[in-house]
């Protein structure tokens, strides 16, 4: 799964990353700028709803997914 990372447009390979983007970012008046911590977030997705979105992404992003990637396996 984490070869397929970089396909999804809010993935930061680090908070490196991410204080490098947020150096020019600008907050649009009236917005609020949050983080949250997700480590344990897995653990509480509904299977259904997660199967459901994991086929979602791969159908949509299959011009993006390398040809060796067990795509079936996952599904």
């Amino acid at each position: 799964m984490k070869e397929l990372l970089p396909s999804v447009q809010s993935y930061k390979k680090n908070s490196d990353t991410l204080l490098d983007d947020l150096k020019n970012f600008t907050v649009p008046e009236g917005a609020v700028l949050f983080t949250a911590d997700a480590k344990s977030m897995y653990t509480n997705i509904d299977t259904a709803t997660g199967v459901t979105a994991l086929r979602d992404f791969i159908i949509s992003n299959a011009n993006q997914i390398p040809p060796d990637f067990p795509t079936e396996l996952f599904l």
